[in-house]
């Protein structure tokens, strides 16, 4: 699997460290009074349920541009590594006061150095996505999305924006005029819905902010309707298997609907979410796909379709994104059909 290429456009820096990384960060901060212990994730990581996650978020998350850096740096290594062509990366804006950018613009410059850096050397894109949690109040989030559409402007590689974090807590309604001026600024338009609430979370998504992706989504098989909307195909789902498990989201890896939904017709990617506390990446989430849920090389190329299709890009790279993964899958489709049975 891994010399195919693949497309990520659900991962969140702040959940994509490394535990070393993490275990070194609090050694640096906290020094003898209280460093995480070599393997510290096997057994910090005990939550059940999606509320189990929210509570036990990566400890000691990066504040620092620094620390912003270097997890940026390893997290587009990592992916390079996995041969990911083209990933967006989400990340919370550090900004909790209207009027206040004096932490925004040292970590974006940081992580668009990184960005830069990488690019050129490793054959890969990337592009942020800067998230709003469902927690802010209004005012802030369309803070968050002038300060974004203000760094994009200046060359930083801004490509949307996403509405997360647990949907009961902040109706998408509340968040319109952040998804308004987003659109008129031309960012990306994605939220995260149909995760913990049922298919009214992405029907709001859809109808009154006016997103183009869905973040998982895959509560959406239990309305009819919200199916045949989606089966339209101007929406991607962005599906992370292994996430919807380990948050209880659907009961276990064989009942996920992303077999059903794929074979409907609804534009469906596959993403890792957030790697470090689901113990999991883009490489595997594409294996579960063939070995535990039945799909094929030809399903996998038309998921990197899919993905190409709705990455936040200018159309010429999405065509040009769309063409390396066809190739590329096409080409190790002939390749096993000529080396037959083993």
């Amino acid at each position: 699997m891994s010399p195919l290429p693949k497309i990520e456009l659900h991962l969140h820096l702040e959940g994509a460290l490394r535990p070393e990384t993490v275990r070194e960060m609090s050694q640096v901060r906290l020094g003898r009074t209280g460093p995480l212990e070599v393997g510290w994730e096997r057994h910090y990581y005990t939550f059940t349920d999606f509320a189990g996650f929210m509570a036990q978020l990566t400890p000691r998350t990066p504040f620092r541009p620094d620390e912003y850096a270097r997890v940026a740096r390893e997290c587009f290594e990592d992916q390079a590594a996995r041969r990911a062509i083209y990933t967006e990366i989400s990340f919370e804006p550090p900004v909790t006061v209207v009027g206040d950018d004096t932490r925004f613009w040292p970590v974006v410059e940081a992580l668009e150095e990184e960005r830069r850096r990488a690019e050129l050397r490793f054959p890969i894109r990337i592009g942020f996505i800067a998230g709003l949690m469902r927690t802010l109040p209004v005012e802030l989030a369309v803070y968050r999305v002038e300060l974004a559409a203000q760094a994009r402007d200046r060359g930083i590689g801004i490509a949307g924006i996403d509405l997360h974090g647990d949907e009961a807590s902040g109706p998408p309604a509340e968040f319109l005029p952040a998804y308004r001026l987003a659109a008129e600024c031309g960012l990306g338009l994605r939220a995260h819905a149909g995760e913990a609430l049922g298919p009214e979370s992405v029907w709001e998504a859809l109808d009154v902010l006016g997103a183009r992706r869905i973040g998982h989504g895959i509560r959406s098989v239990e309305d009819p309707e919200l199916l045949s909307r989606l089966e339209q195909g101007d929406v991607t789902l962005e599906i992370c298997p292994t996430s919807n498990v380990r948050t209880a989201t659907v009961t276990d890896l064989p009942s996920h609907p992303i077999r059903l939904l794929y074979d409907l017709g609804v534009p469906v990617t596959v993403s890792s979410d957030d790697p470090l506390p689901f113990f999991t990446d883009i490489e595997r989430e594409c294996r579960l796909l063939v070995d535990e849920l039945g799909f094929g090389i030809d399903d996998l190329r038309r998921i990197g379709i899919y993905a190409a299709r709705a990455a936040f890009v200018s159309a010429e790279e999405r065509a040009t994104l769309a063409a390396s993964i066809d190739q590329a899958y096409r080409t190790a489709a002939g390749e096993m059909t000529a080396a037959g049975p083993s």
